[in-house]
């Protein structure tokens, strides 16, 4: 009888024990994310947004239908979006508009091929979105992601239709602090992507409807120097 209260006891104690032990790691792993989450918070509280505009000129290149090498300049501006996750990390969305021309002289096949002087300048506009995540300690920062570009015009060829551009981005830079929690950004922008078109090859008379199917005709590449400034509110 005394064996089996013993047994009872024993067992009360090590369902007891086992309980407070259970209790004890669950309340100690709560502090821990809570002093770690409110330790995150405390440094991102202040100021977790930013907001900032870049401006700058570039290269793009590109392959054109007949194997030659398209090179368009270019005049961009960015407006971004940061949201800090991190001290040294930070969430980035941008909107812009890039500005694309090449002015040909009279000795190139383009101008040969016309007759009226004025369009020795071809341009292009395109409407431009990019997102991605950005790391930056003391002065240095670098932001990495996906862009999407769309043409106002998307006849780009006779018969080409250019449907958007898609790719890749990267922009390693040095920001400069100034004072009200502002600072001056300086980087290099470079782009890798595709640019997704339809053609059609049958001849005059041909519709919209003859169209072929969407292919990544071309292989784009776009450097681009800027300048730009932030603000965290």
């Amino acid at each position: 009888m005394k064996n089996k209260e013993l047994n009872k006891a024993a067992n009360r104690f090590g369902n007891g024990l086992k309980s407070y032990v259970k209790h004890l790691v669950t309340g100690i792993s709560l502090a821990v994310l809570l002093s770690f989450s409110t330790n995150l918070y405390s440094q991102t509280e202040s100021n977790p947004f930013a907001i900032g505009i870049d401006a700058g000129m570039g290269l793009f290149a590109f392959p054109g239908v007949d194997g030659g090498i398209n090179n368009y300049y270019t005049a961009d501006i960015l407006l971004s979006g940061y949201y800090d996750l991190h001290p040294n990390w930070s969430l980035t969305l941008g909107l812009g508009y890039q500005y694309q021309f090449q002015y040909y002289t009279a000795s190139d096949d383009y101008c040969k091929s016309t007759s009226s002087a004025e369009k020795s300048l071809v341009d292009r506009h395109y409407f431009r979105t990019q997102f991605g995540a950005e790391f930056h300690k003391k002065w240095f920062y670098v932001k990495a992601g996906a862009f999407f570009e769309r043409g106002t015009e998307p006849w780009v060829a006779a018969n080409t239709y250019e449907l958007f551009l898609f790719g890749g981005f990267a922009q390693p830079g040095v920001r400069i602090s100034l004072i009200d929690k502002s600072s001056l950004r300086f980087g290099l922008q470079m782009n890798y992507g595709k640019n997704f078109v339809q053609q059609s090859w049958s001849g005059s008379g041909w519709r919209k409807e003859d169209l072929g199917a969407t292919k990544a005709h071309h292989r784009m590449v776009y450097n681009m120097i800027c300048v730009g400034y932030e603000y965290h509110f």
